[in-house]
């Protein structure tokens, strides 16, 4: 077949076409190279990573910036829970609920006196976890092998007979639980300790909270039994009056937070 002069040139503009069986270079093909390099911000003939590297690429940085995020979010945790550990949770309350308090004063003189352990503490100066302890064990009415009713008194000498109190003569609040055969939930103020509360009192389950005493700066327990126009109803102690007062004494501030279930 014989190309007239116009299907030559057609054949010889267009690179890859097969003229008479081989192929022709294009006009100016050499020119190419240098001119996309000039045109274009990527150099010719530049490697493309294929689609499967540029997704696992895509996934190893997304895990790396994933780890990073949760790194940075558990330092920050860290520090709050340092601070709250060591400035304490400030925990108001949303709703009204109602409780019947039992109150046991520590001083009383029925107990103020008896001796906590094998220790030279005595109800009077230490035994406030041990109120809370009877209090809630009458309100979550709890079984007890103790005879008769369960005050501080009665309560302290059965811990005392079954080795309870460590040598300075502080409540080990596990062992009583597993006296008790109960189960002992301790924890950190932290994110929503306020609805913590609120949920353990709805369910009739009353926490022992640990506060700071303003006159002398020590720890001490009280037990949370109600709220009552946005705080916390507490029975302290340290109140000889049997009135409940609220956490809003100790600022609404709390340590540490235990209770039995």
């Amino acid at each position: 077949m014989i190309l007239s002069w116009k299907n030559n040139r057609r054949y010889a503009a267009a690179p890859g076409r097969r003229a008479y069986g081989r192929r022709e270079p294009a006009r100016f093909a050499h020119l190419r190279p240098a001119l996309a390099g000039l045109l274009s911000t990527r150099r010719a003939g530049a490697w493309v990573r294929p689609a499967y590297r540029r997704r696992a690429v895509f996934a190893r940085r997304l895990i790396f910036w994933l780890l990073t995020a949760t790194l940075v979010a558990a330092a920050v945790l860290t520090v709050h829970s340092a601070a709250l550990r060591a400035n304490g949770a400030v925990v108001l309350a949303r709703r009204e609920l109602p409780g019947m308090p039992v109150f046991f004063c520590q001083n009383d003189a029925a107990w103020s006196a008896d001796r906590m352990g094998a220790s030279a503490r005595t109800l009077g100066q230490s035994g406030d976890g041990v109120a809370c302890l009877a209090s809630l064990i009458e309100m979550q009415q709890i079984p007890t092998p103790i005879d008769g009713a369960v005050n501080p008194g009665t309560l302290n000498a059965w811990l005392t007979e079954s080795g309870a109190y460590d040598a300075g003569g502080e409540l080990n609040w596990q062992r009583a639980a597993d006296l008790l055969g109960v189960s002992l939930v301790e924890r950190q103020p932290g994110w929503g300790v306020s609805r913590t509360l609120e949920y353990l009192l709805q369910h009739e389950v009353y926490p022992v909270v640990r506060v700071k005493r303003q006159d002398t700066g020590d720890f001490h327990d009280v037990l949370v039994v109600a709220t009552v126009h946005g705080e916390f109803v507490i029975m302290d102690p340290l109140d000889s009056t049997g009135m409940t007062n609220t956490l809003g004494q100790y600022d609404n501030r709390i340590y540490a937070v235990k209770y039995l279930k």
